[in-house]
């Protein structure tokens, strides 16, 4: 009886069938998808492959509008930043000027002083901001 259940055993090994399951994986990253997807597309509907090439191309040409409005608004800002500037600092020379004409030299100097000490602030701060801005991007 033991050496019959060890047959049986033998044989239900021996007949059970094998699987083998395979899993591939492809990964394609881009504005298209795979030549092979798009020929299929192309294959499913004629003319989809030239429709999504056109929309791959439109979709480029419009982040390219996006980042050349965003460069020149970025320039318009800093111009206008330093018109401002400038602005402030002949008002404050101006300021200076006329109080040191009427008697209030010190004072006067007082604000020379403080004015140039900030601009040489604003002037080391921007730089060293830039400097830092050029090395993130260069990485």
């Amino acid at each position: 009886m033991h050496q019959n259940s060890d047959e049986n055993l033998q044989a239900d090994i021996v007949s059970e069938q094998s699987l083998q399951v395979t899993k591939s994986l492809q990964a394609f990253s881009g504005p298209l998808p795979h030549p092979d997807l798009l020929r299929e597309y192309e294959n499913i509907l004629p003319g989809c492959a030239e429709r999504i090439l056109v929309m791959a191309e439109l979709e480029q040409t419009k982040r390219h509008e996006i980042t050349e409005r965003e460069s020149k608004g970025l320039l318009d800002h800093l111009a206008r930043g330093q018109h401002y500037a400038f602005a402030a600092v002949i008002i404050t020379f101006a300021s200076a000027i006329y109080l040191a004409m009427n008697g209030h030299e010190f004072i006067a100097s007082t604000i020379v002083t403080l004015d140039i000490i900030g601009l040489v602030v604003a002037f080391i701060t921007g730089k060293a901001l830039s400097l830092k801005q050029t090395k993130h991007n260069e990485s």
